[in-house]
């Protein structure tokens, strides 16, 4: 569909299009990708997590030298990064199926959510501390 015309948000004064030209985010689908998980709960303790998903990794992607780190996005929200060899979107997207498909991950009532990202807009996320907005740009562009 066409969708140019949508950018007309004057009717809704509040909407600042987080999709479209104001979004900073680009989609690279050929760009070398990691995971990061954001978790909701603030006081979450992640290194036990981060033990489960190496041992998840380990089990099913022991090939690949899948590395774990405990990170903060938006300078305050617990996350997990996942970094190695997912060369594009689509090998990382099939993680992401796999890991929210599997038992061996982590349980849905850790409470999370889980992204494939490429570098550059990683990097542009540890900047911008506007999570939602990449958030808005991966279920726009990451099916």
């Amino acid at each position: 569909g066409d969708q140019r015309n949508t950018r007309n948000t004057r009717g809704n004064p509040n909407n600042v299009a987080t999709i479209g030209t104001s979004n900073p985010f680009r989609f690279n689908p050929n760009a070398r990708h990691l995971i990061i998980l954001v978790f909701e709960d603030p006081k979450i303790k992640t290194n036990p997590l981060r033990v489960q998903i190496t041992t998840f990794n380990n089990k099913f992607y022991i090939d690949k030298r899948l590395s774990v780190s405990s990170i903060l996005i938006d300078g305050k929200k617990p996350s997990i990064s996942i970094r190695g060899a997912f060369a594009n979107a689509q090998e990382a997207m099939k993680y992401v199926r796999t890991a929210s498909g599997s038992t061996d991950f982590l349980s849905p009532e850790t409470g999370y959510k889980i992204y494939a990202i490429s570098r550059e807009n990683y990097a542009l996320a540890l900047t911008k501390q506007n999570f939602a907005q990449y958030d808005a740009f991966y279920l726009e562009n990451y099916k």
